[in-house]
């Protein structure tokens, strides 16, 4: 047994009133608990108990070494109180990266129910839509659409991310219906672009076709 261990074994042999009472509380035999309170004694090179055959009193040297080992048994058993709440809770700062319209539409929703479930939860998310970024921006996790980019990160697919071409009704009026993928090039298109990214071309497959 350690130094603390003993002085928390000593303060209580005398709060709970004698040796078979420590015994019974730290699971130990009566013998083993008296030969740590003899080591101790020894290690510090005094006596903490006046001990007869029906009496056990604290010397002078026992009472100041009962108040720190008290102080300190209470701080011990605080910790190890709080780290058990610990064990039982989820808590702390989670960094989540996600792209802008991805975190509208699919996780800020999901958030809302998870920090109902986790109220000491405080999520930070990062918003882009560049590269995911996932070392430099200090991520936790992150809900990113494609493959990863960090070949050293865990990854799980979700779900798939199906893509449609949309144009609008006044669109095809003016221009005509399509008979191929390859008139596309002849309409107007709306490009997207932002600090992080630029999107102003599509490639589109079709079996060898592109």
């Amino acid at each position: 047994m350690d130094d603390l261990g003993k002085l928390v074994l000593f303060r209580d042999v005398v709060d709970l009133g004698g040796f078979t009472a420590a015994a019974r509380k730290w699971g130990l035999s009566h013998s083993t608990v008296s030969k740590h309170v003899k080591t101790l004694e020894r290690e510090l090179a005094v006596q903490l108990l006046e001990r007869t055959s029906r009496t056990m009193n604290l010397t002078t040297a026992g009472r100041v070494v009962h108040g720190h080992g008290h102080r300190i048994g209470v701080t011990f058993d605080e910790m190890t109180r709080r780290l058990d709440e610990m064990r039982g809770r989820v808590s702390g700062e989670l960094r989540i990266g996600s792209l802008v319209h991805v975190a509208r539409h699919l996780l800020q929703p999901a958030l809302a129910k998870f920090l109902v479930d986790y109220p000491d939860v405080r999520v930070t998310l990062v918003l882009q839509d560049g590269p995911l970024a996932f070392s430099r921006r200090g991520l936790d996790a992150a809900l990113h659409v494609g493959l990863p980019s960090e070949g050293s990160l865990i990854a799980r697919k979700l779900m798939d991310n199906d893509v449609c071409l949309a144009a609008a009704p006044e669109l095809r009026e003016r221009c005509g219906p399509l008979a191929h993928p390859s008139e596309l090039a002849s309409y107007p298109t709306v490009a997207y672009r932002s600090e992080e990214v630029e999107i102003t071309a599509w490639a589109y497959r079709d079996g060898d076709l592109e």
